[in-house]
């Protein structure tokens, strides 16, 4: 029915017959118990360990955001992406997928219920957009920002008069470093809000007010 890239969640249409919803469990602290669970070609598969990190909410490489960043104890196989994960009292903590060096990481079941729901309706998760392709300016450059090397037309960028070889320096007065920096501020919250922009374009200094689209993709 729908797929969210930015948070690894896709929702399927599936005949399964009636099922008791899946109690949740609060946000584990460090030290707790977990047990990661998923289905193998022969049986069930497990893996059992400790969480071994809790952190604030951050944003995937994608721009989604999750909930809090939770970092298992245990390396995690590809047959255990994607499985739940367990609390010792059997709640529901979130979903099992793999980090740097496959150590195992969870979605939060709030951050899955937030995206399902959104999934359900229009089939897609709405992000942030701009219309705007944007690249580092090089290791020599002495000025930070990204340069844009592509508007599209009628897009939000285009709209508030951003043009191709303009430098993105700020956004709302905050310092931009990389098109990370811009991707990361793109997030489902984005949508329809304002932001202005420092430009650098022909050596001076000036600002544009961009309203921020919608893109409908996973």
């Amino acid at each position: 029915m729908g797929r969210d890239a930015s948070t690894d969640v896709v929702l399927l249409n599936a005949e399964t017959g009636e099922a008791a919803a899946w109690p949740v469990a609060p946000i584990p602290a460090a030290g707790s118990l977990a047990l990661a669970v998923g289905r193998g070609e022969q049986s069930p598969i497990a893996a059992f360990g400790v969480v071994a990190e809790v952190g604030p909410a951050w944003q995937s490489l994608h721009g989604g955001r999750i909930d809090a960043r939770i970092r298992l104890g245990l390396g995690l196989s590809g047959r255990s992406e994607g499985g739940a994960v367990v609390a010792p009292d059997g709640t529901l903590i979130g979903m099992a997928v793999a980090g740097p060096r496959r150590r195992g990481l969870v979605i939060p079941a709030t951050t899955i219920e937030r995206a399902v729901t959104a999934l359900a309706k229009t089939g897609y998760v709405a992000r942030g957009f701009l219309g705007v392709s944007l690249h580092p300016l090089g290791g020599r450059a002495t000025q930070q920002g990204v340069i844009a090397v592509d508007v599209e037309p009628d897009s939000p960028a285009a709209r508030a008069g951003i043009v191709v070889g303009d430098i993105v320096t700020t956004w709302n007065g905050e310092q931009l470093q990389s098109a990370r920096d811009v991707l990361r501020r793109l997030g489902t919250d984005s949508v329809g809000q304002s932001a202005t922009m420092g430009l650098l374009r022909g050596g001076a200094s000036t600002e544009v007010t961009v309203t921020i689209g919608e893109r409908r993709r996973g």
